[in-house]
This record gives C-alpha cells, structure tokens and sequence, in this order.
C-alpha cells in the first residue's frame, strides 16, 4: 500500500543541524512523503534554510513559522498542516536511515498504528556513541504497565511513528507550556493506551548528543521530574477517560493476564513488570494474586525466549 506519510520536522535554533534533519527525509528510499518544517521563533538562519529548501521541493516540503511556543505547540502545528496517513516525528537535530520511513509503512500496513524504532547515538561529528540499551522491545498491549507503573512504551522523539487515526486522539496537545520539551511524552503515554504497541529493533534514528539538546544529559531539578510526573498522571486520565474504562478494569486480574499474551516474546523482564503490578500495585486479596501469578508462569514458561 503506497500511501502518504507525513514527516514533521520541528526546529528551534537548529541551524546547524536542520539541512541534514530535511536531506535525511529526501533520502528515504519510500517516496510518498510530504514534509511539514515547523520553525517555532528561530532567531539564527534556520528561516532562511528552511525557506530554501521549500524553494527547492515546493511540492514536497511545507513550512510552519510561528512564534516560539514549544515542542508540543509545534506538533500541533505540524499535525494540523498534515494529510498522510501515517505521521513520523524528526527533531531537527536528529537524522533518519534511508529505509526509516519504508519499515514504519510496513509495519502499518500490517495494521499497527503507534510504531518506534531502534536508534543510534552520534556525536556533533556524526561519530557512531556506543549505546545498547532499547529502553521497551516489547510489541502487544501495554495498559496495565502504563496504568500502574507509567512504564515508558517507546524511545526519543525521532524513533515515534503513529497514524493519522490516532494521532487526532491525541492532537492538539492542550497543555503547550507545560510541554515546552518532552512533548513525545504526551505522544507515548497516549499512544501506549489506545493502541497496541510495535517495536522496530533495527536503527532507523541517528539521535545526535550535542550541547544543546533540551533534555539528554541535563540536570533536572527534583520539582520539575515531579511536576513532569503529574502531567503524565493527567495524560493517562484523560486517554484511560477515552476509552471508557474504569477502575475495575484494572482490578480484573483475567485482563491482566490476557495483556501480558498479546506481547510477541516474552522475557524475565516482561514478567517482572507484570509481577511488580500485580503484586505491588494491584488491590486485590492476596490468594487470587498467587493463582493469577501461577497462571502467568505457566503461560511464560511455555512461550518464554530463551
């Protein structure tokens, strides 16, 4: 199926970075894409570059310049601009492989609607930073992880892909300054609850470590974590809200083992968060939490990787 995805790009002083962010998107061997650039208030000359290249790709690239708002107001203006189907997210300091865009199609097309991929860490110089950790390989449903424990159910911006369907379940983000940075948060957590998750383990995202990044290796002050911590309290409401579900749902420890089967390989570490919900956050007698865990190593000793 060879439809249309949108590619936002957004940018805020990013100069330096943002010819390499929009050559990484005209380099994808797929080549239904249309790019929308949003530039939130720069004050260097990446108006001038971004205005070239649209010069350049009329019918390819559209632009956004608005006022600085950030992260989150730029998705919102970069989501309103897109037509595509399916939507993946660059920040502007980060770069795609050249078959990004063609394995996130694939794996919509397999009915996924809320993809992320593997990603490599780069320098300045695009030198290779020696990174293993994927921080969730799983693919299924993930709403008791998300639920109880705000498991985190993706990767950086750059990796996140979602459709146009669910993207207008999310967008427009209502809270723009309090997601000045960190506005993929919203996109996860969301995401994470309407849909089922797909996890692309090869390295589609160079994420490039500079001294300007807006979060990666900053000193965050412990009222700003807590603050962030509520806003993700009010994101899982309102997305649990959409989906009509209540507290019992979450009580229900028949649904819970049905979430941990819906995950395409199950490891130690998969079992370990669904032992730490059921057996320090859900509230429910204690004998039917020792059944349901038997359940669970029964189904994980059969199924499990070795």
């Amino acid at each position: 199926m060879n439809i249309l995805v949108s590619v936002i790009i957004d940018n805020y002083n990013y100069e330096g970075y943002i010819s390499k962010a929009i050559e990484s998107v005209l380099n994808q061997s797929y080549k239904n894409i249309e790019i929308i650039v949003v530039d939130d208030g720069s004050s260097d000359k990446s108006i001038d570059i971004i205005k070239s290249y649209q010069e350049k790709f009329p019918e390819k690239i559209k632009t956004c310049f608005k006022e600085n708002g950030g992260q989150a107001s730029a998705f919102n203006a970069g989501v309103k601009l897109s037509t595509g189907k399916l939507i993946c997210f660059l920040d502007s300091d980060d770069e795609f492989e050249n078959e990004k865009v063609s394995q996130v199609v694939n794996a919509y097309n397999d009915g996924y609607e809320y993809i992320f991929n593997n990603h490599t860490m780069i320098s300045e110089n695009k030198a290779i930073i020696p990174y293993e950790t994927v921080k969730y390989p799983y693919n299924g449903h993930n709403l008791f992880l998300v639920y109880y424990i705000s498991k985190y159910v993706g990767d950086i911006t750059s990796t996140i892909s979602i459709s146009k369907k669910l993207a207008d379940k999310i967008f427009p983000i209502k809270d723009e300054n309090g997601w000045r940075i960190q506005a993929d948060d919203v996109i996860v957590f969301t995401a994470s609850i309407l849909s089922q998750s797909f996890f692309i383990n090869d390295k589609l995202t160079k994420y490039r470590i500079h001294g300007e990044n807006g979060y990666y290796n900053k000193v965050i002050p412990s009222h700003k974590k807590f603050d962030r911590l509520k806003r993700i309290g009010a994101i899982k409401r309102d997305a649990v809200n959409q989906m009509g579900l209540d507290k019992a749902f979450f009580q229900n420890t028949f649904n819970l083992v049905q979430e941990f089967k819906t995950h395409s390989f199950y490891d130690y570490e998969l079992l370990k968060l669904y032992t730490r919900v059921l057996f320090l956050e859900m509230n429910i007698p204690f004998l039917k939490k020792i059944i349901t865990y038997y359940d669970t190593i029964k189904f994980y000793l059969k199924h499990r990787r070795v």
